[in-house]
């Protein structure tokens, strides 16, 4: 019964049934017909609760080599406290503590959890959110997002921390 978002809202579907294959939906709507959605796209989830629960192998070699190449890190799709806290840690575990981090606040989910985010992100030393556009749009509604926008602006002003504006606003 979740609502699913495949590329940038181009296609909206609901989820009928999961298997070990993969999900089922019910297309509802499409910007236009024919819709071609090709591989790489991105997948939406907003009325779901979605973890991260660990750094996958993806995520450990992109983070090995932010770590040997850059000043700072962006962590996309930031849910919860938890998941500030999972990347916070695996850079401290590193021995680096003051190494950058940008929490990318993009789903519907951050934004229900916005409180704890933003005080687990208090506790790491160099961190800043970024505010996002088109996934944020798509999770909360194109209707809504520059409302949503703004209060996190504020929020991040707030907690005295830095905040990037996306792009193209």
């Amino acid at each position: 019964g979740d609502r699913v978002i495949l590329d940038d809202g181009k296609v909206a579907a609901i989820a009928v049934s999961r298997s070990a294959d993969g999900l089922h939906c019910k297309v509802l709507r499409a910007l236009k017909s024919p819709t071609r959605v090709r591989s790489g796209k991105g997948l939406a989830f907003p009325d779901s609760h979605i973890a991260m629960g660990t750094l996958g192998p993806e995520d450990e070699v992109a983070l090995r080599f932010a770590l040997e190449h850059a000043d700072a890190v962006e962590v996309s799709f930031v849910n919860s406290g938890r998941d500030v806290a999972l990347v916070a840690d695996r850079l401290r575990a590193e021995g680096h503590s003051g190494f950058g981090m940008v929490l990318k606040l993009e789903t519907r989910e951050a934004m229900r959890n916005l409180p704890e985010i933003l005080f687990e992100a208090l506790r790491y030393d160099a961190v800043g959110i970024m505010i996002a556009r088109g996934d944020l749009a798509v999770e909360l509604s194109f209707e809504r997002l520059a409302e949503m926008q703004e209060e996190l602006l504020w929020f991040g002003e707030a907690c005295h921390l830095p905040v990037i504006w996306a792009t193209q606003v």
